[in-house]
């Protein structure tokens, strides 16, 4: 089973790097990060979330000195002895139909109290 994904990372443009996190230092106007070699450690937000704040990010990302990359990651998932997992898709939306129809049932059944 392969799973894609699409997301943003910043990347130092002078070693590499991923940045892993970051926080203002209290009490001053500077910063302290943490950056990562391996790509699976970088923070990452959405696509969707970056363009609500592209120009925010791409700040951020000039202060410490990195660029904003998308990165579009596949996944090969397979069980540990090496079969396919099983898709769980049919079930999950099968479950939250159940759930919605005993949350709606729930409601009606209030309703029906308060009529009494």
């Amino acid at each position: 089973m392969k799973k894609t994904e699409k997301f943003i990372v910043i990347r130092s443009t002078e070693t590499g790097q991923y940045l892993m996190k970051y926080k203002n230092n209290e009490g001053a106007l500077a910063y302290s990060a943490t950056w990562s070699k391996e790509l699976q450690d970088a923070a990452t937000n959405s696509p969707e979330s970056v363009q609500d704040q592209r120009d925010k990010l791409q700040k951020v990302a000039e202060a410490f000195g990195g660029e904003l990359l998308i990165i579009n990651a596949t996944y090969e998932l397979e069980t540990l002895d090496g079969n396919e997992p099983k898709d769980l898709t049919e079930e999950i939306e099968e479950a939250k139909r159940k759930h919605f129809e005993n949350f709606l049932r729930g409601l009606l059944a209030d309703n029906d109290d308060e009529e009494d």
